[in-house]
């Protein structure tokens, strides 16, 4: 999406090197997700330097301690930092974005100090795995991803990493849940295959088709004025009609759910609300008028 929008005011486009941007902003994806995680590693190094120190300076909080055990006897954050692809990622770098960046440990650590939900899972006598598992998840959800650095540090270092981000929150959110004691592993970019070759011929067909995709957005408008519709809500729009017309193995329920999710995301409720109407509208339009042998509720 972000790369059409990217193109949208370019009067000359060269698709062959659009689709070589797309593929590299894939790997920016995976980029990002290896930098936001390997910050597990240095959190975990930032507690059991806080351990030490407790250990040398008995006058410090006991409760700092319980702190910092909890979380560094983690059997799944221990899974993170042992993750030889996040070990490879790191020493790759020419430059590690944490060192240094005590302050924002020390922010991290503070914020997981004064949320309640964390005081409940220190004082949690359960202490199991499934309770280890929910703790890392809520780590990362409220915790993590919604500190304005990492956001930032994101959209600095990837041309699309404000677009990006809640796809990569999404997709490492998703990593976790799915995470195993003493096994983690990111998988291969090369598993998502088929969904990249997937974007990449949505995107073709969007450029491509874009005249018509207007038209059939334009026909469902109405009374609606096209100047009020913003250029991302338009994009959505025409993307949703591409899946509609040029994928007869997807669904079209299954289309119009996959972009209310996506309008929740890079839209507001009032504009997600409007993209789910319009698309309807088009889904009805080119069913009734045997466009696509698709059916809207197929039995």
């Amino acid at each position: 999406m972000q790369q059409i929008y990217a193109i949208t005011f370019e009067p000359n486009i060269n698709l062959i090197e659009e689709k070589k941007v797309f593929k590299k902003s894939i790997l920016d994806i995976f980029d990002s997700c290896f930098l936001v995680l390997s910050f597990f590693k240095y959190f975990y190094d930032h507690c059991l330097e806080q351990l030490e120190t407790i250990e040398k300076k008995t006058y410090l909080k006991s409760e700092d301690k319980k702190t910092y055990l909890y979380i560094t006897q983690n059997p799944y954050l221990q899974s993170i930092i042992k993750s030889e692809r996040i070990e490879k990622y790191i020493k790759k770098q020419n430059k590690i974005y944490w060192e240094g960046q005590f302050s924002l440990a020390k922010k991290i650590d503070t914020s997981l100090k004064e949320n309640t939900t964390f005081q409940k899972y220190l004082d949690d006598p359960a202490n199991d795995e499934e309770q280890h598992l929910s703790f890392l998840n809520f780590f990362f959800k409220k915790i993590i991803a919604p500190n304005s650095f990492f956001g930032d540090l994101i959209q600095d270092t990837y041309i699309n990493g404000a677009t990006d981000l809640p796809f990569i929150n999404t997709f490492i959110s998703k990593q976790l849940k799915g995470l195993e004691e003493n096994s983690f592993e990111i998988p291969e970019m090369q598993k998502y295959e088929i969904e990249i070759l997937f974007g990449l011929e949505l995107f073709e067909k969007t450029i491509i088709n874009n005249d018509f995709l207007q038209k059939q957005f334009e026909d469902t408008l109405q009374n609606w004025d096209l100047e009020r519709v913003t250029i991302i809500d338009t994009i959505l729009i025409k993307m949703a009609i591409a899946e509609f017309l040029f994928f007869e193995d997807i669904p079209i329920k299954v289309t119009l759910n996959e972009y209310l999710e996506i309008a929740k995301d890079y839209s507001t409720p009032k504009s997600a609300s409007f993209i789910n109407g319009i698309i309807n509208n088009v889904a009805n339009n080119i069913v009734n008028k045997n466009i696509v042998s698709k059916k809207i509720n197929p039995e």
